[in-house]
């Protein structure tokens, strides 16, 4: 797939044409303003508007639907950024053509229902339905809130990263949920659906639909345009210094070792961070051969290069008693790191692994799907300029790499219940 072969069809649509798909994709997306309360409501405006509308009273009757419809499926994602949040929703269903049966209008009628007509009632919501919406979503956040990895994740952002997004779709405690939940109102709900439809961001078509059914859709979906050019970067500052959490709910322990990529221009970036993964994750990766394979320190480790954010992490699935063996190992594998004719082995492999998986892929549709979706909404590169970059990495761009790594903090959940 390349960048060029995605057509525009007007200021906001995308098409790219698939004769070898057997489905249609459509990608609606919308801005709001970033905030932890309008994130919480977006998550309850969509629960409501895939469960009931004017034409669909219940669950079951949009579930037969789908049915019907053979298995469309309706869902929607959220992004959130500092500034705004990117709400994409995305409607599948099987190629008329390939079913052999002309029900596209049929299925458009059906999105029109989902996200057009709305079940308001003189400014009001279902009750039973929204109180049922929001009674749900918060014994899914009880029982979140009593996992382990919640609560390690919960104290790692809220102490190395605080001002990161992840924040905005975060609670401190069900305290807050529920105070959260009690505060918003019909109103906040259905003028927040509004606001939405009047700050549209993008559309992406993909498959192998006519320029008839090209027209009718976008005949139907025709919002306020925003101008808003989205940014997914987030420049977020790591604190040079060790902090410790002590847990009495868990007897697990993790150490995260981040650090601020210094040249995060070159570095953060979708090819550098999976080539690290590859080279260092996973039970042959150089990272678990030193704490797992070498000296049995770890359950479990893994490392993660941000490609929105200049953050590299290292994080240590470990038992309390083994965290200063732990960190002598974490400075001996950035060590090896260094190490060129270590680094040029598993850059080799690491690359022929992804050139390989690539070319694979190249076959899939989905894959195809896939890179036209972060084409058109990430601005992402090419497959052909992804494999492009890959070939010119070396082994002295890795070393580099190590040796701009910054601002060193690292954070200790140690867990302690049994003492």
């Amino acid at each position: 797939m390349y960048k060029k072969d995605i057509k525009k069809i007007n200021s906001n649509t995308y098409f790219y044409k698939d004769e070898d798909s057997k489905s249609y994709i459509f990608v609606l997306s919308f801005l709001y303003k970033t905030s932890k309360k309008n994130c919480l409501i977006a998550k309850l405006l969509f629960e409501y508007l895939f469960s009931i509308n004017e034409k669909y009273k219940t669950v079951k009757d949009i579930f037969d639907k789908k049915r019907e419809l053979y298995n469309s499926s309706i869902f929607q994602t959220q992004f959130a950024t500092q500034d705004n949040t990117l709400l994409k929703i995305r409607f599948e269903m099987l190629d008329p053509k390939a079913v052999k049966d002309n029900y596209f209008d049929d299925a458009l009628e059906f999105v029109k229902d989902i996200l057009l007509n709305p079940y308001f009632i003189n400014g009001k919501l279902d009750k039973e339905r929204i109180d049922f919406i929001k009674k749900d979503f918060y014994d899914w956040f009880l029982n979140t809130y009593k996992d382990f990895h919640f609560d390690y994740q919960r104290s790692y952002f809220k102490t190395v990263s605080p001002d990161y997004s992840w924040k905005y779709n975060s609670y401190e405690s069900p305290e807050e949920l529920k105070g959260l939940l009690d505060s918003i109102t019909d109103k906040d709900i259905i003028d927040f659906y509004y606001e939405l439809l009047n700050n549209h961001y993008k559309n992406l078509l993909f498959g192998n639909m006519s320029k008839t059914e090209i027209d009718k859709l976008l005949s139907l979906f025709n919002f306020k345009e925003s101008n808003y050019k989205l940014n997914y970067k987030e420049n977020i500052i790591i604190k040079n210094e060790y902090n410790e959490v002590v847990s009495k709910k868990y007897d697990q322990s993790v150490i995260n070792f981040t650090y601020n990529v210094s040249n995060k221009d070159k570095y953060c970036n979708r090819v550098y961070q999976r080539v690290l993964s590859i080279m260092n994750n996973g039970k042959e990766g150089l990272l678990m051969g030193i704490l797992r394979e070498k000296y049995g320190l770890v359950y479990s480790a893994g490392l993660s290069l941000g490609d929105y954010t200049p953050i590299f992490e290292i994080s240590c699935f470990i038992d309390k008693k083994n965290k200063d063996k732990t960190m002598e190992a974490v400075k001996e594998y950035i060590k090896l790191m260094h190490n060129k004719k270590e680094v040029n082995k598993r850059l080799k492999i690491a690359k022929e692994s992804i050139i390989e998986a690539d070319n694979l892929s190249q076959e899939s549709v989905r894959s195809t799907f896939y890179d036209c979706y972060m084409a058109v909404f990430e601005d992402a590169i090419s497959h052909r300029e992804y494999i492009k970059r890959l070939n010119k990495i070396k082994a002295e761009d890795i070393i580099d790499f190590f040796d701009g790594l910054i601002n060193e903090n690292i954070f200790f959940y140690k867990g302690d219940k049994n003492e």
